[in-house]
């Protein structure tokens, strides 16, 4: 399946970010954000000495093998437009990979843009399922819960090398810009199995990182990404958690990281209907955060949210 952004240009927008009421999206083409929307295509050759190279890349970058809501991933590619347009330092981390369908388009498309020769990204995961829970705050949780093993992994992996070698490396419009092939694409990737608290720190060391994605789903796994690669996101950089409204631990862990490290406020990621970010309000009847750890959505301006963003200042 083939995606393709919008004919919106793309230029530096700073840290501008989209927050796009319903009511307002028909007749504004402008006010659509970058990565907006997503619509089939089979065919570069239209209009394509009108689009960019990044433009280019965004029509052939599939989305495939992950659990993750479009809008998810739409947070997730903003986030990469973000630091490649405003040229922010630093590799792109996730701490909780399984079949790798959240990190696997940001590495197709950061190849086809030529932006990954300067970066590593690095992926952690036990491909274990969760570890048993320690503390209350992780209460519901089961053992082995959401376990994607290393083989699903290496099979979406294929898939996207396969994606990569017919659409990018064997088309002309690419050449002199993307990387040459799938097998220099994967020499950027570093995959560290194990527990985060274990892995992380001592693998990053003091390298900058451009985005860290955090999906342990859980208090201590949040708390462990965080503590180990938080202070390492360059300023421009992205602090995403994909399970920041979806479940109480995860919620609590990034709440006592703001306390303690940044005053950036989070951007909320709606379920569904169309892509936008949504500022956390301290107004409780505006953003409810989940009450548990059972899986159900958490609530802002009435709509279900899971993941969060920060873009650190």
């Amino acid at each position: 399946m083939l995606f393709m952004f919008s004919s919106i240009p793309l230029v530096s927008l700073a840290l501008h970010i989209p927050q796009v009421p319903s009511d307002s999206i028909a007749g504004k083409p402008d006010a659509l954000p970058l990565w907006y929307p997503f619509a089939a295509s089979t065919d570069l050759r239209n209009d394509v000495r009108t689009m960019t190279t990044r433009d280019l890349c965004k029509t052939v970058t599939p989305f495939m093998g992950t659990m993750k809501s479009t809008n998810k991933l739409e947070g997730v590619m903003y986030a990469i437009d973000q630091i490649t347009s405003n040229n922010v330092p630093g590799h792109i981390v996730e701490a909780g990979v399984a079949e790798g369908g959240g990190v696997l388009p940001a590495l197709f498309y950061l190849a086809c843009i030529g932006d990954l020769r300067d970066r590593m990204v690095f992926l952690f995961d036990t491909w274990a399922g969760l570890p048993p829970a320690s503390t209350e705050n992780d209460d519901g949780f089961q053992e082995g819960q959401y376990h994607k093993s290393f083989e699903q992994f290496m099979r979406n992996v294929e898939m996207y090398g396969q994606a990569y070698e017919k659409d990018v490396a064997g088309n002309e419009y690419f050449k002199g810009h993307a990387m040459t092939d799938w097998k220099g694409v994967w020499n950027r990737v570093k995959t560290v199995k194990g527990l985060f608290a274990d892995t992380m720190r001592n693998t990053l060391q003091t390298d900058p990182i451009g985005l860290l994605m955090c999906d342990g789903d859980m208090y201590v796994s949040t708390k462990d990404c965080m503590s180990a690669a938080g202070h390492l996101v360059s300023k421009g950089g992205a602090i995403y958690n994909d399970d920041y409204y979806t479940f109480r631990g995860c919620h609590e862990a990034v709440q006592e990281y703001i306390q303690d490290h940044t005053h950036a406020p989070v951007y909320l990621v709606p379920q569904s209907g169309q892509f936008q970010l949504i500022p956390e309000s301290p107004n409780a009847s505006q953003c409810i955060p989940p009450v548990d750890n059972s899986g159900l959505s958490g609530l802002c301006d009435g709509q279900p949210v899971e993941a969060g963003l920060i873009f650190q200042e």
